[in-house]
C-alpha cells in the first residue's frame, strides 16, 4: 500500500482547434484558435471538474490553451497562472506563415519533425527531442515546487506526453521507446491526465493514474 500523495496534477489537453479539424492545413501556423465545438468541449470539461479540489489553474500561453482555460476559469471561479513551459512543441520560425507543400518547406518540416525523436539534433529555432525533455524536467520540478496539493494544468499532446514519459520512465527513457510512446499514446481534446507524486514511490516519485478519461464528451462513448 503506497502513501497518501503529497501532490496530484490534474492535466487537460485544450479544447479543439482550427488546426485539429485542418482549417489551416495549408499554411504553418503559431497560433491556433478555439472552434464551437472546442468552446463546447471546454464548458464540458469545466461543469465536469467544477467539484475538484484544484486551488488554481495552470495554462500554457499558447492561445488555444489560453482560450480553454479562460472558459473554465468562468465556471469554476479557478485564477489561472500562465506559464511558457507548458507550451506545444514549437515549430521553426522560417516556415511559420509558408505554403506547407513548397518542396523547400516540406524538407525543413520533414527534419523538424525527425528532430524531435533524435538527441544532438536541431533545425534552426525549431524544439528537438532535447529541448522537449528538458522543459518537461522543469516544468516537473516547476510543479512539485508547488505548495498545493491539488493542481490543474491546461496544455498540449505532444508536450504533455514528453512529460508523462519522462515521469514515468525517468532515466530508463531511450529514444527509440520515446519515439514509440509519442506514436502510440493519443490525447483527446479535453483529454484528463491524472499524475499523483510522492517521493517515496519507486523509481521516480511519480504514478500515471489516469490517461486520456473523456467521460464529459458524450459523443466519445461507446
Amino acid at each position: 500500500m503506497y502513501t497518501k500523495p503529497q501532490k496530484t496534477i490534474y492535466f487537460f489537453r485544450h479544447a479543439q482547434s482550427d488546426e485539429n479539424i485542418n482549417k489551416n492545413k495549408n499554411i504553418h501556423v503559431r497560433e491556433q484558435y478555439l472552434t464551437e465545438v472546442g468552446k463546447s468541449q471546454a464548458i464540458k470539461l469545466a461543469e465536469r471538474i467544477k467539484y475538484l479540489q484544484l486551488s488554481y489553474l495552470i495554462s500554457s500561453t499558447l492561445t488555444r490553451a489560453k482560450e480553454t482555460s479562460k472558459i473554465i476559469s468562468s465556471i469554476t471561479n479557478l485564477d489561472i497562472e500562465y506559464s511558457d513551459l507548458f507550451i506545444e512543441k514549437q515549430k521553426p520560425s522560417s516556415i511559420i506563415g509558408q505554403i506547407r507543400q513548397e518542396p523547400r518547406i516540406l524538407e525543413i518540416e520533414k527534419n523538424w519533425v525527425n528532430s524531435l525523436f533524435e538527441p544532438n539534433t536541431q533545425i534552426e529555432d525549431g524544439d528537438s527531442y532535447d529541448s522537449m525533455l528538458a522543459r518537461a524536467e522543469q516544468a516537473i520540478e516547476f510543479l512539485k515546487l508547488k505548495p498545493e496539493p491539488v493542481l490543474g494544468v491546461v496544455t498540449h499532446q505532444f508536450f504533455l506526453n514528453a512529460l508523462i514519459i519522462k515521469v514515468i520512465l525517468g532515466d530508463a527513457l531511450t529514444p527509440d521507446i520515446y519515439k514509440r510512446l509519442q506514436e502510440q499514446y493519443w490525447l483527446e481534446n479535453t483529454g484528463i491526465v491524472v499524475l499523483h507524486y510522492h517521493p517515496e514511490y519507486p523509481y521516480t516519485g511519480w504514478k500515471l493514474i489516469t490517461y486520456n478519461d473523456t467521460a464529459h464528451l458524450d459523443y466519445l462513448k461507446v
